[in-house]
């Protein structure tokens, strides 16, 4: 019974090490007009951070238990912050990216579709 324990507790151990602590992809959604954008996700989910590659700022990340979750607050030239949200759904990798701006004290939001791949990572990206 003890040796039962010893392996289940090192089986635990090791699946709890082998998750991956940086997950890199390369994203594609469908903008205005059919046109496509492709960008790509760096997160860091020991760090809970996270960076997109058309942002010159990094963002928090929230790790779900259905989806990953990115938000980049961006200052813009009115002095606001403009909210970028990306979630990523775990078990398909599809993505709704979401822009919260404020354009003359008007407030605009937009959302877009499409779909992730994993990627080999560049190093040090994040």
């Amino acid at each position: 019974m003890k040796k039962l324990m010893i392996m289940i507790a090192i089986l635990i151990g090791v699946s709890a090490t082998a998750q991956a602590k940086e997950i890199n992809l390369g994203c594609e959604t469908t903008r205005v007009e059919g046109k496509k954008a492709n960008f790509d996700l760096y997160l860091n989910t020991e760090k809970m951070t996270g960076t997109k590659s058309d942002v010159d700022y990094r963002g928090k990340l929230a790790v779900q238990s259905d989806a990953y979750v990115l938000v980049i607050s961006v200052p813009n030239s009115s002095g606001d912050l403009d909210i970028k949200r990306v979630e990523i759904n775990r078990a398909d990798l599809s993505v709704v990216e979401s822009f919260q701006m404020e354009i003359a004290g008007m407030a605009l939001n937009k959302v877009f579709k499409g779909n992730c791949v994993i990627k080999e990572a560049p190093k040090n990206q994040i």
